[in-house]
């Protein structure tokens, strides 16, 4: 949940002052105790489970995310001025990401990776612009607005990060290759087509940048050639079921994570 973690002394502290109190809108201490259960009930019951992975806990980040948005927001709501320790910690965080991007702009390479100047860049200018954003925010005495500011930096960080670096960092669990190998042999325009392995769809659309046609059994493949279909991506141990129905022909081998796929295309008889 980082960095939004920074915000839960911020749930506790509005919640002793502002919700579980007498005379508190009703409304307000329904709604946190709602959120306040989910996000309970979810830890307790896969902390319950043999088996913890840090991803269990997602279900219950849409209530974190409420519970510190209403916080902040009702901290703030009636302040002239930030609250000096919120200054303080935006400062650090300002200075830390502008410290990365110096040191990173200084760098041929990290773990065999150049890093991306997109990154680097953001790294730079996202600081500068939310210092400046956060001033003009106090000055003109719209506190209410600072959240908007640190959402909008973390975020633009966070894309570029996850959009440059990490595919770049851990390539083989990246969909990026995959994606590149099956435009290769894609027509122009043509959507990208996979066969099983739905939770590779959005990966795939995300780096071909097109629509994935997606099949979902293997009798499908026939068809999807015989209607033009030159290209498609499927995990290489369904190639001899698939060469059971049509023939194809490997165009390409991968690896995704521990996946290994291969991209096929019709084997044609060649024109005379």
């Amino acid at each position: 949940f980082l960095p939004w973690t920074l915000l839960l002394p911020a749930v506790v502290v509005f919640a002793r002052r502002r919700v579980f109190v007498p005379g508190a809108d009703p409304d307000r201490r329904r709604a946190w105790r709602f959120a306040l259960a989910w996000v309970g009930a979810s830890v307790v019951f896969f902390s319950l489970s043999a088996g913890k992975r840090g991803l269990y806990l997602l279900p219950c980040f849409p209530a974190l995310a409420l519970l510190c948005a209403d916080a902040l927001r009702g901290l703030l709501a009636d302040r002239v001025s930030p609250p000096r320790a919120l200054g303080i910690a935006f400062g650090a965080l300002a200075a830390l990401l502008l410290g990365g991007g110096v040191w990173l702009s200084g760098q041929d390479e990290i773990a065999g990776v150049a890093p991306p100047f997109p990154l680097v860049a953001l790294l730079v200018a996202v600081p500068l612009a939310g210092a400046l954003a956060w001033v003009a925010c106090v000055r003109t005495g719209r506190t209410a607005a600072l959240p908007a500011v640190l959402v909008a930096g973390v975020w633009t960080i966070l894309a570029a990060t996850f959009g440059s670096l990490y595919p770049a960092l851990d390539a083989e669990r990246s969909m990026k290759p995959v994606a590149e190998a099956a435009l290769r042999w894609t027509p122009a325009g043509a959507p990208v087509a996979l066969l099983g392995s739905r939770a590779m769809v959005g990966g795939l659309a995300y780096y071909a940048d097109r629509p994935v046609h997606w099949l979902d059994e293997m009798d499908e493949v026939p068809g999807y050639f015989a209607a033009g279909g030159r290209a498609l991506v499927m995990k290489e141990r369904k190639l001899e079921g698939v060469r059971q129905l049509a023939p194809v022909v490997v165009r390409e081998r991968l690896r995704e994570g521990d996946r290994a796929l291969v991209v096929v295309a019709p084997d044609l008889p060649e024109r005379p």
